[in-house]
């Protein structure tokens, strides 16, 4: 296994050792920073492949990183990594990245367990966006896929899972409208919860009382093993 090298810059990296030991089990090595500066000594005197970079941090801002990093290393893939995407100062700030040419990868915070089913999806995705660069502005890759009308039912859940909130929000609503009377159905004849996954026709789980309802790793589980995101889950509509 050919090792990967990931530079994390997040003013309270020690909370995400459990991730970072995570990663190591799939290959990826990771440099903490806790600061811009420290990210930035670390970039120049080491050849990383990715850099993890959170936006909002108490010196410098992750754009002011971005900026910096993009001068060291103009060929690294770049990811952001923050809980702030949905706010607009932050919206605006990422639509200007697309202006300077930066292609890069985003993610939500709300980071999958690393001991659960689901950290391996997290995982593959990091490794992807080292083999496969972002070819898009985080603007434009959101943008895209709203514009692009898409069947939530056809979205592999290894992609839904590492999509922002913005568009997790986006392909649920869609779900949602499609899903309806299928929903209705299932509720009329007794079923308390389904879970539709890959087909708005034909829920994958269902149940008839409330100690059948499966917990959220066999949610997971089924998801995977369909790979497809568990789109709508519930217990009335």
């Amino acid at each position: 296994m050919t090792i990967k090298n990931i530079l994390w810059l997040d003013d309270k990296i020690e909370n995400y050792k459990p991730f970072i030991e995570g990663l190591a089990k799939f290959g990826m090595l990771v440099s903490e920073a806790n600061s811009v500066d420290i990210a930035i000594d670390l970039a120049k005197n080491r050849k990383f492949d990715l850099f993890l970079v959170d936006l909002r941090m108490p010196d410098r801002s992750g754009f002011d990183a971005l900026t910096e990093l993009r001068k060291i290393a103009p060929d690294t893939s770049t990811c952001i990594l923050s809980s702030y995407l949905h706010l607009d100062e932050y919206q605006k700030k990422l639509s200007s990245l697309g202006r300077t040419g930066h292609k890069v990868a985003v993610l939500d915070k709300d980071l999958p367990d690393p001991s659960g089913p689901a950290f391996a999806s997290f995982a593959k995705n990091i490794l992807n966006f080292i083999e496969s660069p972002p070819k898009y502005t985080p603007k434009q890759f959101e943008d895209k896929l709203i514009n692009a009308d898409i069947n939530p039912f056809d979205v592999p859940f290894h992609k839904y899972l590492n999509y922002p909130n913005r568009i997790k929000k986006y392909l649920r609503e869609k779900a949602e409208e499609k899903a309806k009377q299928t929903l209705i159905s299932e509720f009329q004849s007794g079923k308390v919860w389904v879970l539709l996954c890959g087909n708005s026709d034909e829920p994958v789980l269902t149940a008839d009382k409330e100690t059948q309802i499966p917990d959220s790793d066999t949610i997971i589980r089924k998801s995977m093993e369909l790979d497809r995101a568990p789109v709508r889950d519930c217990e009335s509509i």
